[in-house]
């Protein structure tokens, strides 16, 4: 690693910039911003630098580089190489990256289900999930998002296979997101019983083999109404009617329909 106090002008801004393949998205507002401060001369600099990695990859500071080049400015700026490319994820927290775009950077296939997916699982099995529970989740717990990559990492093939599953079910019927799909793939199948899982799973899609007064087919028409009416279910609400049905199913009690109510609590699967 290395540190030097760099003259950054406009054309070795355009440089770096060219390193630029594994950033986030530009936010104009903040290239803005920053170009109003520095064609004022009121940019501070408060040391933070412009990091690249080992891998001559841009890692941050982007917002600034475009700024300069905006401005037309000149300025001195301290300027980080030879950094290991994982440490994005603890960089840049004035304007913090979510988890998505964490993922992203780490090369995660489907970065933004994956993300959702591992954060919805995490606070899944701390007790956090409960009926309002919404799609998104939002930031709900304090875990970090290198937790959430940690635990990517852990269970990479599971949590990817799920993600496919998540696509293909969303596809069909759009009961749920991609990533809700998926963690209720996760969970179901955990239980030891893929094989009855991806049959629960497929029946509740498509409906196929269900009877009038089977519990899969109540919660399934109970999901396309919610799709339609105008106070929808909650994520949390919807998720707690496919497993009190699933474990309807697994106690063989199939006839007649599950009931939530607000005291309800999130279910496990048996």
């Amino acid at each position: 690693m290395k540190l030097l106090l760099e003259i950054i002008t406009p054309a070795r801004a355009e440089e770096l910039l060219r390193l630029n393949s594994k950033n986030r998205r530009v936010n104009p507002t903040v290239v803005h911003q920053y170009a109003t401060l520095m064609q004022a001369n009121k940019w501070h600099e408060n040391g933070d630098p412009i990091r690249v990695s080992t891998e001559e990859i841009l890692l941050d500071g982007q917002h600034r580089l475009l700024a300069l080049i905006r401005a037309g400015a000149t300025l001195k700026m301290p300027v980080i190489t030879g950094l290991r490319p994982d440490v994005f994820a603890t960089i840049d927290r004035q304007f913090s990256r979510t988890p998505a775009q964490i993922f992203a950077l780490a090369e995660v296939a489907n970065a933004g289900v994956i993300s959702r997916l591992c954060r919805t699982l995490v606070d899944y099995e701390a007790g956090r999930i409960g009926l309002a529970l919404t799609s998104g989740g939002g930031r709900r717990s304090g875990i970090t998002p290198e937790e959430l990559l940690e635990y990517y990492r852990v269970h990479e093939n599971e949590l990817q296979q799920a993600a496919r599953h998540g696509d293909v079910y969303q596809r069909s019927t759009a009961f749920f997101s991609c990533s809700e799909w998926a963690f209720l793939h996760v969970v179901l199948t955990r239980t030891g019983r893929a094989q009855e899982a991806h049959a629960f799973l497929e029946q509740l899609v498509g409906g196929a083999g269900l009877t009038e007064k089977d519990v899969v087919l109540m919660v399934r028409n109970l999901l396309f109404r919610s799709m339609t009416s105008i106070s929808k279910l909650t994520a949390g609400t919807k998720m707690t009617y496919v497993l009190l049905a699933w474990n309807r199913v697994r106690t063989n009690r199939r006839t007649g329909m599950v009931k939530v109510t607000p005291e309800t609590s999130f279910p496990t699967p048996l």
